[in-house]
C-alpha cells in the first residue's frame, strides 16, 4: 500500500482536517501516527470542538510535535477553513467531506491537498441513475425526505465541482486500500491515486488485553443493520445457546441507537442476556476513540458480519472499505470475514472466511475443540499487524 507521495524533505509540516459532525478518527490516528514516525515532523489538527476528545492517545504520545486547532461550535466554517488555507504546511489531507462542499470550494489552499475518498460510489459514480436509486431506497428505509433530496440531487453537483478543483490542483485522491486505488485508477481520472490503510498498528494496546475465562468476538462499529447482518450471528447464537454460553462472549463495540430500526436487536440482546449467553452492547453511547480502542484490544476474534453487496452500486471491498479487516491490524487480532469480501494479501493468514452464517457456526463450534487453532490464528495476526507499523508506510510514502 502507499505511493511516493513528498519531495525528499528533513521535516514536514502536515496539516489534517476533520471538522465533519462525525469523522473518521481512527484515520486521523493513523496518518499522524505515519508522519511522526519521523521524529523531526509535526502534524497540526484541525478538528471540530467535539473530536478532539479523540486525539488524547496521539497527544499523550507526541506531545509538542502534535498541534490541536479546534473549531468552536459558533466559528463560522468557511472562516475556519481560511485560517487553515493561510496555514504554512507542506500539504494537508481532508479526512472526510460529507458537507460544507460550498466553503470548500471556496477556500484556496496555497499547498497540496490529499483528499480521503472513502466511498469510491459516492464520489465517481455521480450518475442520476444511482441518485434515484439512493433516494427510493432511502424513502424505503424512512429517511427524512429533505435530507435524501439535497444528499442526492444538490450535494453530487457540488462533489463534481470539488473534483474538478481538486484536479485543477494537482491534488491527490487517498483510497485507504490498493482494491480501492486501483479501481478509481480504472476510471481514468486522475493518476494522482494512492492508497494509504485506515489504521496502522498501534503496539500499545497489546499491554491492555486482560485475561478472561470466554473468547470475545467483538463486532467494531456503529450498530447499523443495513451495513451488518445481526439477525443471522444472533440467530446462531441462540441455536448453539448451550455450548456458546460456555466458551464465548459477543461485543457489539459501537453505539447502539433507541431508533424503531433497532427495537427489535435490543429486545433480541436482552433475550439472549437471558438465556445465559454474554452480548454486550452501549445504548446510545458514543465512544470516544481513546476508550474504544481499550475496548478493541479486550477482543480475542474480529467478526465482520457484513452485508457486502450493499446496493448494485455499493460493495464492501471494491467501492467502500469496511473498517473491520483495520480493526484486526490495529489490535494484531484474527478475523472472521465474508468470503464475498476481498481481503488484503497482508491479512489472509489471519482471516477466516465463512461462506454462510451456518458455515459461521461450524467455525466456531471448531474452535471450542481446537484451541490451539486459535492461538495460531492470533500468531499470525500479530505477525500480519507488524505489516502496518507506522514508519513502514514513511518509508514508502516519503
Amino acid at each position: 500500500m502507499g505511493q511516493y507521495l513528498h519531495p525528499q524533505k528533513i521535516f514536514m509540516i502536515i496539516g489534517l482536517i476533520e471538522i465533519m459532525p462525525l469523522g473518521h478518527y481512527t484515520l486521523v490516528d493513523s496518518i499522524t501516527r505515519i508522519y511522526l514516525s519521523n521524529t523531526s515532523n509535526t502534524v497540526i489538527l484541525y478538528l471540530n470542538e467535539k473530536g478532539s476528545e479523540n486525539v488524547s492517545a496521539l497527544q499523550k504520545d507526541f506531545g509538542e510535535r502534535l498541534m490541536v486547532k479546534t473549531k468552536k461550535a459558533h466559528k463560522d466554517v468557511r472562516a475556519f477553513l481560511q485560517q487553515i488555507a493561510n496555514e504554512k504546511l507542506d500539504a494537508a489531507y481532508i479526512v472526510t467531506l460529507e458537507r460544507y462542499f460550498t466553503e470548500f470550494n471556496k477556500t484556496k489552499f496555497t499547498y497540496p491537498l490529499y483528499f480521503v475518498v472513502h466511498n469510491v460510489e459516492s464520489w465517481f459514480s455521480l450518475s442520476i441513475a444511482n441518485s434515484i436509486n439512493n433516494f427510493f431506497e432511502g424513502i424505503s428505509k424512512g429517511r427524512n425526505i429533505a435530507y435524501l433530496l439535497k444528499s442526492n440531487f444538490i450535494y453530487p453537483l457540488q462533489k463534481k465541482k470539488f473534483i474538478r478543483k481538486l484536479l485543477a490542483n494537482n491534488g491527490t485522491f487517498v483510497l485507504l486500500n490498493d482494491f480501492l486505488r486501483d479501481e478509481v485508477l480504472k476510471k481514468d481520472i486522475s493518476r494522482n491515486v494512492i492508497s494509504i490503510p485506515f489504521s496502522v498498528y498501534y503496539p500499545k494496546l497489546d499491554e491492555l488485553q486482560t485475561i478472561k475465562s470466554k473468547i470475545r468476538i467483538t463486532i467494531p462499529g456503529i450498530v447499523d443493520n443495513n451495513r451488518r447482518d445481526y439477525a443471522s450471528v444472533f440467530r446462531i447464537f441462540e441455536e448453539e445457546k448451550e455450548l456458546f454460553k460456555h466458551f464465548y462472549e459477543l461485543e457489539l463495540l459501537g453505539p447502539l441507537k433507541k431508533t424503531e430500526n433497532n427495537a427489535k436487536l435490543i429486545q433480541k440482546i436482552a433475550q439472549l442476556n437471558q438465556q445465559g449467553l454474554t452480548v454486550i452492547s452501549y445504548p446510545e453511547k458514543y465512544i470516544p476513540l481513546e476508550e474504544y480502542d481499550h475496548k478493541l484490544a479486550q477482543a480475542d476474534l474480529i467478526l465482520g458480519n457484513l452485508n457486502v453487496a450493499v446496493n448494485k452500486f455499493s460493495t464492501y471491498g471494491k467501492t467502500k472499505e469496511s473498517g473491520t479487516a483495520f480493526a484486526m491490524i490495529r489490535v494484531a487480532k484474527p478475523g472472521l470475514l465474508p468470503s464475498a469480501y476481498q481481503v488484503m494479501d497482508e491479512v489472509k493468514s489471519s482471516t477466516v472466511s465463512f461462506k454462510s452464517y451456518d458455515h459461521l457456526k461450524e467455525i466456531l463450534i471448531g474452535f471450542t475443540k481446537d484451541k490451539e487453532g486459535v492461538n495460531h490464528l492470533n500468531e499470525e495476526a500479530k505477525k500480519n499487524a507488524v505489516k502496518f507499523a507506522p514508519e513502514n508506510f514513511y518509508k514508502v510514502i516519503h
